[in-house]
């Protein structure tokens, strides 16, 4: 089974690592951390939302992972609603392949703006960008199966790129702020389950139609 967090588990105002299932994988800031992960009340229960601080004299990668035991295929997707998609806040996305080292892919979403982006180091290399219209509690999906790297809304895929440069890690989300970054809400996030858990690799597919079973068990 995929692993899913609503994060209303955690506590208005509490950094998102401090979680046992998150932890602050990369921070590229010098001298403290350029931007933090909250947890924040929205409506009747919480979301997750870029803080921005800055004060180190730039707005660096970050990268928050999840902490499941036994690792993750190389195959792998991460998801997450978001909900405030109506505003320019491009500063964070979820994230796939992620290491320690800074190293990844993402993606960045809000305001009419989508764009795919490698981290190496934590420095980005935008891999593409299109402008799709984004919305309020679109689902935003980035995915690898190989080399190649798939970024979807609603199920919809928008951008498409070969890439092997990086090829395993973890799911999570990795933030880099702007002037624009600030408030990036996040809500219902989704990842491929570990590679110990009951679903190893768990791509999610639909199942095969009774016919195409049929014609690859002959």
């Amino acid at each position: 089974m995929p692993i899913t967090d609503d994060f209303d588990g955690g506590t208005n105002g509490n950094l998102l690592d401090t979680s046992a299932d998150w932890e602050h994988l990369y921070d590229g800031g010098s001298g403290g951390t350029s931007d933090r992960v909250d947890y924040v009340t929205d409506g009747g229960g919480l979301n997750i939302t870029l803080d921005q601080y800055g004060y180190d004299g730039g707005h660096q990668t970050g990268t928050w992972a999840r902490t499941e035991s036994g690792g993750f295929d190389d195959d792998q997707y991460a998801e997450g609603e978001r909900d405030d998609a109506g505003g320019s806040n491009l500063g964070m996305g979820v994230a796939i392949r992620l290491d320690s080292n800074g190293d990844g892919y993402y993606c960045a979403h809000g305001g009419g703006v989508l764009r795919t982006y490698r981290l190496d180091a934590g420095t980005r290399t935008q891999l593409q960008q299109n402008f799709p219209t984004t919305a309020v509690g679109d689902v935003v999906r980035i995915e690898a199966v190989g080399s190649t790297i798939t970024t979807d809304i609603d199920a919809t895929e928008e951008h498409s790129n070969t890439d092997t440069t990086h090829t395993s890690g973890v799911p999570g989300f990795a933030t880099n702020g702007t002037s624009t970054g600030s408030d990036s809400e996040w809500d219902d996030f989704e990842c491929t389950d570990a590679s110990g858990g009951a679903a190893a690799g768990g791509i999610v597919r639909p199942p095969l139609p009774a016919v195409q079973k049929h014609l690859l068990t002959r």
